[in-house]
């Protein structure tokens, strides 16, 4: 499941942008503009700029759930449906809302590993640092006889 994540951006993201160039023409082609491509539009945007700002900023991290994109895109899919229109209602739903929830749910919950906590008292975990003159250096007990400082060096 991990494996097809990273198949997941590129396609929506072009799909999307497909999705607002329809939208937008028919807002431009149609007699008035109608409240459920507005919708349409604001339910798609969110995920879509999100998505983008990822990739022209090096983020190291993000929000968990979203909740901003989550509740825009719902408030707009359900504009949408409100003043139904067709196409635009099943873009927003199925180009808004649905991704938005799959990406949240699916990068940020889904197949997450547990990790690891470092706290004053506790044993650190498996590890190997280097220091300055380049000798190996391992977390070790504090009353551990060959180390100093809780740290043991290696040859």
């Amino acid at each position: 499941m991990n494996r097809l994540k990273r198949y997941f951006p590129i396609p929506y993201l072009l799909l999307a942008m497909l999705g607002i160039g329809l939208i937008i023409r028919e807002m431009i082609r149609g007699p008035q503009v109608s409240l459920a491509e507005v919708g349409a539009l604001l339910a798609i945007v969110p995920l879509v700029a999100f998505m983008s700002s990822l990739l022209m900023f090096k983020r190291a991290r993000t929000s968990r759930n979203q909740y901003l994109m989550l509740a825009l895109s719902l408030i707009a899919t359900g504009l949408a449906f409100v003043w139904f229109a067709s196409p635009a209602s099943w873009y927003a739903l199925f180009l808004g809302v649905v991704p938005s929830f799959a990406y949240v749910f699916w990068y940020s919950v889904l197949d997450r590993p547990v990790p690891v906590v470092i706290a004053v008292g506790e044993t650190l975990p498996e590890l190997e640092l280097v220091d300055e003159e380049g000798v190996r250096v391992t977390p070790s007990p504090r009353n551990s006889e060959s180390s100093r400082h809780g740290v043991s060096r290696s040859s």
